[in-house]
């Protein structure tokens, strides 16, 4: 492998992140090779130093979507930055994927409860308003006062535990861009130590 095919291999791979960053990368590892021959290095020399440039754009594709994660909280940047951090290795297959999905399954459990809660709310006024037409199938033998504090209940209950499930998922998902970045600092120390 020489210089171009370096910067080919590497463009192509750190393809999937922001145009800006992509080139501000590739810059600076121009200027590392720039640097290094002025120094009196070998291109190859260089090239060895460097390391493998798929699992450089790796790396570093997987800080960049982490940090792209960090400033714009969504559903579609955590995802991004988690699977470009699981193709870092099987090892992340297994430490990133599985606390992914698990932390995702039971976010929708909660927020399916909490508006699960506020249906049965909704579900009591309605009962209450429509019952004189259908006496027979509903709340027979209800009361009115305590059928309306249970929905308000319900529906305030509801609510709150919403409200608490848009705030764990703010906590949630500092904590996993904390848990991935840490991840991608290990493997990638991992890697300098192999390469020495």
């Amino acid at each position: 492998m020489n210089k171009k095919d370096f910067f080919q291999i590497l463009s192509k791979e750190l393809m999937g992140i922001p145009e800006e960053e992509r080139r501000d990368i590739l810059a600076e590892y121009e200027e590392h090779f720039e640097a290094g021959v002025s120094r009196g290095r070998t291109e190859e020399d260089i090239l060895n130093s460097v390391g493998n440039p798929v699992i450089i754009a790796k790396e570093l594709k997987a800080a960049t979507l982490i940090r792209i994660a960090e400033k714009e909280s969504s559903i579609i940047n955590i995802s991004r930055a988690a699977f470009s951090t699981i193709g870092l290795g099987i090892f992340n297959l297994i430490f990133v994927l599985v606390p992914f999905l698990a932390v995702m399954i039971i976010l929708v459990i909660l927020f399916t409860s909490a508006i699960g809660i506020i249906a049965l709310g909704i579900a009591v006024i309605i009962a209450l308003i429509s019952e004189p037409l259908i006496s027979e199938y509903v709340v027979i033998g209800m009361k009115i006062a305590p059928a309306v504090f249970l929905s308000i209940g319900s529906i305030a209950t509801g609510v709150i535990f919403f409200i608490g499930n848009m705030e764990l998922v703010k906590i949630l998902y500092r904590l996993f861009i904390r848990y991935i970045r840490f991840n991608v600092r290990i493997l990638a120390n991992r890697r300098q130590r192999d390469e020495i």
